[in-house]
């Protein structure tokens, strides 16, 4: 919890000074800054949801066009793999601008 605490601290810094460089009203600030915030949290849950239902899709259809198949797994790990995939790609690529 602490390191959510200090990462969205942060960044919240981050994107202040972005707002205080392009000229924003000092009354704007907070309504910027929580609309912001807003609009990134709406992005992820809709993200969320997203490859959610696309999971349920994928194991639900599975089942239905392939009969031999008994359980969920070749279909999850995959998924799981996937993804581990694309965020230590990301991971990577951002260590590397850092350093």
């Amino acid at each position: 919890m602490i390191v959510a605490a200090g990462f969205g601290l942060f960044h919240g810094m981050g994107f202040a000074t972005a707002l205080s460089e392009i000229g924003l009203p000092q009354t704007e600030k907070i309504s910027a800054l929580l609309f912001f915030n807003l609009g990134v949290e709406f992005g992820q849950i809709m993200v969320i949801g997203i490859i959610f239902v696309g999971i349920y899709l994928i194991t639900h259809y599975a089942n239905r066009f392939v009969h031999k198949v008994k359980e969920h797994f070749p279909v999850q790990a995959c998924l799981s793999y996937a993804l581990g995939i694309i965020s230590a790609f990301w991971f990577i690529e951002r260590l590397i601008t850092v350093l």
